[in-house]
């Protein structure tokens, strides 16, 4: 093979090389735009938003008490039981982190929830209803934790009054929007709202800081050179040291 030839396939691995690097680098940073655009809405939503006063809403059957701010109401939701009893956690799952709800895949959690029943779901600052047969309420003044899965669109809520965890999968919701909610409105209930917001400035601080950068392009690696072959040397006569004369 002739150093030409050589060069030339050298420079078309480069080619293709740095094509991949684009590919990857434009998927990178997409990617971060997404969750970018969900960070930003999560934070501007907390900051800005305060509910809706009681009294009827559009979709929902919930009977709204005067003092009541609806936050959300939403459908396409099933509730879920779990066989196990309330405060007790699970593998695969988190509390409430903003880049983890934007970055859910469509997966099976850990443990696989017994479906109950589907329907649609009223978010409060007093509660979180599912409308469905049967209706579940989980009271704000009972809840003892919350836990959202990992690799899947599925929320926990933890109430003292059940025997068992139930709680709410959405395959067809953003899982950022309904996590979002759920917890802006237990931060109204509980007078948490600062510290939400603290908790998504900084989500988001971090996320601008993590901008990917664009590759550094790859030039083809010098030609190899084929090494000289060693010199060689004839070997020298051995010569005997002469004697000086004398005289």
């Amino acid at each position: 093979m002739t150093n030409g030839t050589r060069r030339s396939w050298l420079e078309r691995w480069a080619d293709r090389e740095n094509i991949r690097r684009q590919a990857d680098y434009r998927c990178r940073l997409a990617d971060w735009e997404r969750v970018g655009l969900l960070l930003g809405w999560a934070l501007r939503t907390a900051q800005e938003y305060a509910g809706q006063p009681g009294g009827p809403h559009a979709g929902s059957t919930l009977a709204v008490r005067p003092d009541e701010r609806v936050f959300w109401h939403f459908g396409r939701v099933a509730l879920v039981e779990v066989a196990r009893p309330p405060g007790s956690s699970g593998l695969g799952y988190t509390a409430y982190s903003a880049v983890a709800a934007s970055d859910v895949p469509f997966g099976r959690p850990a443990e696989r929830p017994r479906v109950r029943a589907h329907g649609q779901v009223t978010v409060s600052d007093r509660r979180v209803v599912f409308h469905g047969a049967p209706d579940r309420e989980w009271a704000f003044d009972r809840l003892i934790g919350v836990e959202h899965a990992l690799r899947a669109p599925l929320t926990l809520l933890h109430v003292s009054d059940a025997e068992t965890v139930s709680g709410l999968s959405y395959p067809g919701m953003e899982p950022a929007q309904v996590r979002l909610m759920i917890e802006l409105a237990l931060a109204h209930h509980r007078g948490t709202v600062a510290e939400l917001i603290d908790l998504l400035a900084v989500a988001k601080a971090r996320q601008l800081a993590a901008r990917p950068a664009p590759p550094l392009p790859t030039a083809p690696p010098a030609p190899i050179i084929p090494n000289m072959p060693a010199a060689t040397t004839a070997p020298r006569a051995v010569v005997s040291p002469v004697s000086p004369q004398t005289g």
